[in-house]
């Protein structure tokens, strides 16, 4: 995670602290001056968030603390407390959301992050961005859009990974293979010759954030629209 991306992450995590601890203030203050005063005191006042989230390793575990020490150096008023979700993250989360008990932040992926967005049961950051005079620039435009829904951005995206192929040296020598595959026909190829013998010459996650990159690198597509659209995807991993 760079550290540009790091101080997002903690800014959004003041950013929904404030509107945390900013919910009780009066309605009935009209003057600009009553309201920044009112704002003082409800963000000088204790309060508690929690953020979700999960642990793919000690390092990953490390940053997000070393991240709330920093913010609690700055914020002393603010207790972060860590949720670590195991297991089904994504169900678990929707179970909390439904009773009410889910983290005031969490992480969230890209690929069920249009659900949430769409279901109104997430905080919209717009006001807090212009306010706290977030650059938004300072993301990938490919990233930040993922979090965004009709026109209102509800996340930043903290960090993002690559897919990178994997392959036996020893396997590929047997098979008189010198160099790994570049191109898609190159590792449709490669994958041909080297299943044999009950061996599978390629193998993937049975997860769409793993094969939709080879589906739209052949010119596939799973959606089209918002709508499902795996015929397309069927035709083009079958040719």
């Amino acid at each position: 995670m760079s550290k540009k991306l790091s101080s997002i992450f903690v800014l959004t995590i003041f950013v929904l602290a404030t509107v945390l601890a900013g919910c009780s203030s009066s309605k009935n203050n009209t003057s600009s001056a009553n309201e920044t005063n009112t704002q003082k005191q409800e963000t000088a006042k204790p309060v508690t968030i929690k953020l979700g989230m999960w642990s793919s390793s000690p390092a990953e575990k490390k940053i997000v603390d070393d991240q709330i020490a920093k913010f609690k150096e700055k914020y002393p008023n603010i207790d972060v407390q860590i949720e670590t979700i195991v297991g089904d993250y994504m169900q678990k989360l929707q179970t909390e959301l439904a009773s009410n008990t889910a983290p005031d932040i969490f992480y969230l992926d890209s690929m069920p992050a249009p659900q949430l967005m769409s279901s109104g049961v997430l905080e919209p950051l717009d006001d807090y961005i212009k306010k706290y005079n977030v650059d938004v620039n300072d993301f990938e435009p490919a990233l930040l859009s993922a979090f965004q829904w009709e026109g209102k951005t509800y996340g930043l995206p903290k960090d993002f990974n690559t897919l990178a192929l994997f392959y036996n040296k020893d396997m590929f020598k047997a098979a008189g293979i010198n160099e790994p595959p570049k191109t898609w026909e190159e590792l449709r190829d490669v994958a041909k010759k080297l299943t044999k013998d009950g061996v599978k010459g390629l193998v993937l996650s049975a997860d769409l954030a793993r094969f939709d990159a080879f589906i739209n690198q052949n010119g596939g597509s799973v959606y089209q629209g918002w709508k499902s659209y795996f015929k397309s995807a069927r035709e083009c991993t079958s040719s």
